[in-house]
């Protein structure tokens, strides 16, 4: 499953240590479908193997305005990493060089940008980034945060980088198969009655406690012909039932996801197959808290390392983890609670929240 196949990505790359990892950016999104033009500024060009890109197929580099490459128009455009200076000349609306010319062309047409910050602690801590982090994000900019520890602030992982910019093109991660069985979507019908107060509760009360980001998260319920779970880009605190759909089979070597209803299930719905699988804990909740996400008092439970998502793999860490505690954080990624009930899911989201 390509998630990029036939998108044009301009790929600009900033004076920062993390631009070694252009290669390696390049190279995924490339196997994505994607065909990437990267643009280096003069700064990054003592971080980047310039030579290994340009070998990289269906990559072309154009470095300024005097190359006769002419590019295609933008289906998005990555910046990763982004400086400080990179940050506020966007945000000053310069174009005085090539870089920053398509990038102020490519907001001028509202074509999606995602910037990746990078730059150090102290540079993070000047009261300008914050600013200048909201104006952007108002013009449609999707901000990618860095990795913020009580010593340092750094890139983070390019798995979440290449995460972000997928997920705004295609949700789901798995290869997904409508059932139309009448006996199946009649079940369907008298779980939605029986259970959809369950959700509607956890969602509110998500909602009323800021803990959780709009249009994030999902929650299921197992239930005797598989499980219920919310669909892909629900606002758990505005349900209605045709929000929730069943999963009745999958197939983890084959990613394929079978489910009837009226919506596709969540993109997160093998990280519940696996989980729902240990017929333990009967319901499972994933929600996007940042307090929590980057809270230093919780990284304890943090994953050890980012977990993409969207797949089985992360499923199966997952229900290891929550055999300890019910609670885990996905770093960079959102938590996960496993209960019996609505009342195990609140009160565990609660516990760990006031530990902040």
């Amino acid at each position: 499953m390509q998630r990029l196949k036939d998108k044009n990505i301009y790929y600009i790359v900033t004076g920062a240590p993390s631009a070694e990892f252009a290669v390696s950016i390049v190279t995924e999104i490339v196997a994505e479908g994607a065909s990437v033009f990267t643009i280096p500024t003069k700064s990054s060009e003592a971080f980047v193997d310039i030579k290994r890109l340009k070998k990289i197929k269906n990559n072309t580099v154009k470095n300024d305005w005097s190359c006769d490459i002419k590019l295609p128009l933008e289906d998005a455009v990555l910046i990763a990493p982004c400086t400080f200076n990179t940050l506020n000349a966007i945000v000053s609306a310069r174009a005085d060089s090539y870089p920053l010319c398509l990038i102020a062309s490519s907001i001028g047409k509202k074509i999606p940008v995602f910037i990746a910050l990078a730059m150090n602690k102290s540079l993070w801590n000047h009261p300008t980034v914050q600013e200048n982090i909201k104006k952007l994000e108002s013009w449609g900019c999707q901000i990618i945060w860095p990795e913020i520890t009580l010593d340092v602030v750094t890139m983070v992982d390019i798995g979440k980088i290449l995460d972000t910019l997928y997920f705004s093109f295609k949700r789901v991660n798995y290869i997904d198969k409508k059932v139309y069985r009448k006996e199946l979507l009649k079940k369907l019908s008298n779980y939605r009655r029986k259970y959809f107060k369950e959700f509607s509760r956890v969602g509110v009360f998500l909602k009323e406690n800021n803990l959780n980001l709009h249009s994030a998260g999902c929650m299921s319920l197992r239930v005797e012909d598989g499980f219920l779970i919310t669909s892909s880009g629900s606002d758990l605190s505005e349900l209605k039932e045709k929000n929730i759909s069943l999963v009745s089979a999958w197939d983890e070597n084959k990613n394929l996801i079978e489910w009837c209803g009226d919506n596709i299930p969540s993109s997160e719905t093998p990280l519940h197959c696996v989980i729902q699988d240990e017929e333990k804990d009967k319901m499972v909740l994933h929600i996007h808290c940042p307090k929590m996400t980057y809270s230093h008092v919780l990284i304890k439970y943090n994953s050890a390392s980012y977990m993409r998502y969207g797949t089985f793999e992360i499923g199966h860490k997952a229900k290891a983890m929550l055999r300890k505690d019910k609670f885990f954080i996905m770093k960079y990624h959102g938590e996960v609670v496993a209960g019996n009930n609505c009342n195990d899911l609140e009160n565990t989201v609660l516990k760990y929240f006031k530990k902040i």
